[in-house]
């Protein structure tokens, strides 16, 4: 088997807190874009994912530092998906399904390792795991009524 070493570890997750960055502006985003008929029902949406989506930026920033690396944010923010609710919606569920997915795999990597730290780092995933699906769930929930 091979193990990951810190390095390693910190470049999986600074990886993915580019990716957190990324939905955090997304969120920002459409909230003001947002058009149509619910549109204050969807900007309170919008807006409570994005803030819950900076503290994700701020969960994988401090475990990237407690594993002795830099939190850089070298993401480039692009918008795709419009005004229109359902397409925002779409949009939602794809990258959110995408990290979990993603975190799916960093579980499996990081359940190989046989310390403390890379245990610490399987159970972060699994909080973010859960977070990102349940997201891409009740999006889900939300498109079958558009």
């Amino acid at each position: 088997i091979n193990f990951m070493n810190n390095q390693e570890l910190v470049n999986l997750l600074v990886f993915d807190l580019n990716n957190e960055y990324k939905h955090m502006m997304f969120y920002l985003r459409a909230s003001v874009e947002i058009q149509g008929l619910h549109r204050e029902d969807f900007k309170e949406f919008f807006l409570k994912e994005a803030a819950e989506e900076m503290n994700h930026v701020a969960e994988f920033s401090e475990m990237i530092t407690y594993l002795g690396g830099e939190p850089k944010i070298d993401a480039v923010f692009e918008y795709k998906s419009g005004q229109h609710p359902t397409d925002i919606l779409i949009e939602i569920n794809r990258m959110e399904q995408e990290v979990a997915d993603n975190y799916t795999n960093r579980m499996k990597i990081t359940s190989l390792m046989e310390n403390a730290t890379t245990a610490m780092v399987n159970l972060f995933y699994e909080d973010q795991l859960k977070h990102s699906q349940m997201t891409a769930w009740e999006v889900l929930k939300m498109l079958v009524k558009i």
